[in-house]
């Protein structure tokens, strides 16, 4: 059995390009359909986001399928052969496994070591899952890439120091305050970037969120999330600033709204509750003469920028040690997957060689005639171990000679035939591998 991949991502496709293949992404069930109809496909996982279209299949023929899957694209999309081979990077064995891990480590992605895409990764395999379209290499396949991708952002600080907006005010908030349940904070804006921050500020369950802008029933869709956020109207902010922490800004304003003077009323309270002020906007929409009151500091977009260079270099630093961790992780897979490629014929071997015993015994057994419990007991032990004994080394040194030279079709071909075992169908090979048998520690 063989692992397959075809992927297209931000670096191989344009826009443009990844339009063309969006029919394909509306009608998964169908494609999965299509997919599995071949003969010489046993699993398939499909995993398509914003950036990137990946199919990982698992076939007794890579040729074949391939072929497959290029004439289902010709015939379900516009792409042209030429952009076809232009935009998607195909991957056979283990580097379609190197792949896949790479991608749920965060390194192949537009921002390095982000996590959604683990979270994508575990719906793509729960959807194939769900339609039963997952065999077993490919259920151990993405469980193991699942782990990778939970064990890169234990072990290192790939995902750390946010490189988005919204993220670096949750970091802010949590540097500058003990707890969120600590932060009572106010949003000026209802455009995309202060939706982003309330949307990114809701997940930290802060003690208060409180929005202002010019137009509330535009944020009106957060009070259907959490019914706490307060919504005010933009000019009434200077009746609650009093209260808030925190304050983001995210509206549009050719004079900074927020300045010394608007904000004098808080100079009595500051001593004792220390704010931070973030300043989304451009141009700004905070004055910088707000710091002259001890205990506010202003954020603003320069700071940030630095912040996110920061980041991005830190993560940077990270990726020798996540390669370390994928390399870990391949070379024991790797090692699974060759001896993998022997259980249906050490199974059928093993079944072959029970058939034999059983009959044998049974033969043996009225022979005898009259037998104590015991002497059955024994006589049926002998037996076991005859066979058992017999198959042990055959098995080892098979599985050994796929590791040590991964050619693992001599090792199935020579015992299927010295045995006269016959080649599993795509039926018998479904029924076989239901029942997921992924390699230990891969759960």
């Amino acid at each position: 059995m063989h692992i397959y991949a075809l992927a297209l991502n931000h670096k191989t496709a344009s826009f443009k390009l990844r339009e063309k293949i969006s029919s394909l992404e509306s009608n998964s069930d169908g494609l999965y359909k299509t997919i599995m109809s071949s003969d010489h496909i046993r699993g398939c996982v499909l995993l398509y986001t914003c950036n990137r279209f990946e199919i990982y299949i698992s076939t007794d023929q890579i040729e074949i399928a391939k072929n497959f899957l290029q004439t289902i694209f010709f015939s379900s999309t516009t792409l042209s052969p030429e952009e076809f081979y232009q935009c998607f990077v195909e991957y056979q064995c283990i580097q379609a496994v190197e792949h896949l891990f790479h991608v749920a480590a965060g390194l192949d992605s537009l921002l390095l070591g982000e996590d959604q895409i683990l979270h994508q990764i575990r719906n793509a395999y729960q959807k194939s899952v769900d339609i039963e379209s997952a065999d077993k290499v490919l259920h151990s396949l993405f469980q193991t890439a699942i782990h990778v991708g939970k064990k890169v952002r234990t072990n290192t600080e790939i995902n750390q120091h946010s490189l988005s907006y919204p993220g670096l005010c949750a970091d802010i908030c949590k540097e500058k305050f003990s707890s969120f349940r600590d932060c009572n904070i106010l949003v000026l804006g209802s455009g995309e970037m202060a939706t982003d921050v309330v949307k990114t500020l809701l997940k930290k369950d802060p003690h208060s969120i409180t929005v202002a802008c010019r137009n509330p029933q535009k944020m009106k869709w957060v009070q259907d999330i959490d019914s706490s956020v307060n919504i005010v109207l933009l000019q009434h902010v200077h009746t609650i600033i009093h209260t808030i922490n925190i304050v983001i800004s995210c509206i549009k304003t050719d004079q900074p709204f927020l300045t010394k003077e608007t904000i004098a009323s808080l100079e009595l309270q500051i001593a004792s509750q220390p704010r931070v002020f973030i300043d989304l906007s451009v141009p700004r929409s905070i004055s910088p003469d707000v710091e002259a009151f001890p205990g506010i500091e202003l954020i603003d977009m320069d700071t940030l920028a630095t912040r996110i260079q920061n980041a991005m270099k830190n993560r940077t630093n990270e990726i020798q040690k996540v390669s370390h961790c994928i390399q870990e992780e391949l070379q024991s897979f790797s090692k699974w997957f060759q001896t993998k490629h022997m259980d249906s014929t050490i199974q059928a071997l093993k079944d072959f060689s029970e058939s034999i015993k059983n009959k044998e015994l049974s033969r043996a057994i009225r022979r005898f005639g009259t037998l104590t419990e015991i002497q059955e007991r024994i006589l049926t032990d002998l037996a076991h171990s005859i066979t058992y004994g017999i198959l042990h080394y055959p098995i080892e040194e098979a599985k050994n000679h796929i590791l040590s030279t991964g050619h693992s079709m001599d090792s199935i071909l020579l015992l299927r035939q010295l045995f006269h075992l016959e080649a599993l169908t795509k039926s018998e090979y479904k029924k076989n591998t239901t029942i997921l048998d992924a390699p230990k520690n891969y759960d």
